[in-house]
């Protein structure tokens, strides 16, 4: 299996032998590369090139208070993994409600799906924190029987 691109770029290739917990915390960061990166409309003719199909749009003008503007990065992400993630299969990004503690500008999500790990697939979780009014996107492994 190559390593993630973000590692072969800062030279932290995988080692056959890195444990699978390890290897869920590099997807993570990669996932929170990946969707911190802003879609690019610079030549609006190759939008069905992957390249300037990489990240989310600006996040600033959403409401996380509204039903269709979750539902949108819902869907955004969903799309976005499916494209640029080839590690991850099953893909499915769900909408949490929000929790009391939780800001205004913020949208939650949970990511769950199967990682390809060296010749098998384990299920993985990751909770998303977006900060509609920065553009700030903050991903963890979710917890066991988060959902």
């Amino acid at each position: 299996m190559k390593p993630p691109f973000w590692h072969i770029l800062t030279n932290a290739a995988l080692s056959p032998d890195i444990s699978s917990d390890a290897y869920v915390n590099i997807v993570c960061k990669d996932l929170m590369l990946l969707l911190s990166t802003k879609k690019s409309y610079a030549n609006s003719k190759k939008k069905d090139n992957k390249l300037f199909n990489y990240g989310l749009t600006d996040l600033n003008r959403l409401n996380p208070d509204s039903n269709d503007d979750r539902s949108y990065v819902q869907a955004k992400i969903q799309e976005i993994l499916e494209s640029h993630e080839p590690r991850l299969r099953n893909i499915l990004v769900l909408q949490v409600e929000s929790k009391p503690k939780q800001t205004v500008l913020q949208m939650l999500f949970h990511i769950k799906a199967d990682l390809l790990f060296a010749s098998s697939s384990q299920l993985v979780m990751f909770d998303s924190t977006i900060e509609t009014s920065t553009g700030y996107i903050n991903i963890q492994p979710a917890n066991t029987g988060t959902l």
